[in-house]
């Protein structure tokens, strides 16, 4: 099924679930519904709904970067940045999907403590995030393995 299958039906269950409620997990964490017009932490929200489709026509063309250079990644190793770059383009498809067909993200995980809260997300703004962290983490670790090689191949 991947990211973006599990991402789509959660968004579908929870939109049922959470209809009319908010259901409190732990201290920190609940679940509650919203709907995100914009992309992240609601930026470029607009209730005159502009930015559906320009939106969805940059996430297609991201997803769709990601994938070529998925593809040209070597057949083997590059375990880490081809798991990296899968849950990327999955949760890109996933919110993207939904934005197409919705006009909106549904967000339906929050992080609270007191007063304060972050904003809503999903299952698919986990996948990039988590995606993006372990390309950096990859990146960052085969970075000395280069420069070492330049120096001593001048």
């Amino acid at each position: 099924m991947g990211v973006a299958g599990v991402d789509l039906v959660m968004k579908r269950a929870m939109e049922g679930i959470l209809a009319d409620s908010s259901i409190p997990l732990l201290p920190i964490l609940s679940l509650s519904l919203g709907y995100n017009t914009g992309v992240s932490f609601g930026m470029f929200a607009d209730p005159g709904g502009w930015q559906r489709w320009p939106l969805v026509v940059l996430s297609v063309v991201i997803v769709m970067g990601l994938v070529v250079w998925l593809t040209r990644l070597p057949s083997t190793g590059e375990i880490a940045s081809k798991m990296a770059l899968a849950l990327i383009v999955g949760g890109a498809a996933g919110n993207a999907a939904d934005r197409a067909a919705f006009g909106h993200v549904t967000d339906f995980i929050l992080l609270h403590w007191r007063s304060w809260s972050w904003p809503t997300f999903n299952f698919a703004d986990i996948a990039i995030s988590a995606g993006a962290v372990l390309l950096v983490a990859v990146s960052r670790h085969r970075q000395p393995d280069t420069i070492s090689e330049q120096r001593t191949n001048p």
